[in-house]
This record gives structure tokens, C-alpha cells and sequence, in this order.
């Protein structure tokens, strides 16, 4: 996996849902990537991706306002 990757998936699956619920999934998503890098698997995306996910739709949320 790579952050082009996580990106493009969690905009497939987080298209329609409110602002909270796309921050809390893709956070626990991240929180899913850590515990399998614990676990010695290899991801090749850097934890920047969630946050810099959780930060767009928060600032695609506010344009829509």
C-alpha cells in the first residue's frame, strides 16, 4: 500500500458520509495500518496520509458551507 493508494481508497469509500464519520474511519483505518506494521507488516505509507485526509475533507466541508 502506498499513500496514492490509501488515499484513493478511503475517497472510494467515504464519498457520501458526514464530516465525523469520514474522520473517524479514516483514523481508524490508520489505526488498523499501525497495529499491522506492530505485527512486522510492511506498509509503505506514512501516517501524514490519514492526517492530511482528515484535513482536506474538513476543508472540503467548510467550501460547502
Amino acid at each position: 500500500m502506498t499513500n496514492e493508494n490509501i488515499k484513493e481508497f478511503l475517497n472510494e469509500r467515504t464519498e457520501n458520509l458526514a464530516l465525523s464519520t469520514t474522520e473517524n474511519y479514516a483514523r481508524a483505518f490508520g489505526s488498523m495500518i499501525d497495529g499491522l506494521r506492530e505485527n512486522n507488516i510492511e506498509i509503505q505509507a506514512d501516517k501524514s496520509v490519514f492526517n492530511d485526509f482528515v484535513k482536506e475533507a474538513k476543508q472540503i466541508q467548510q467550501h460547502k458551507k
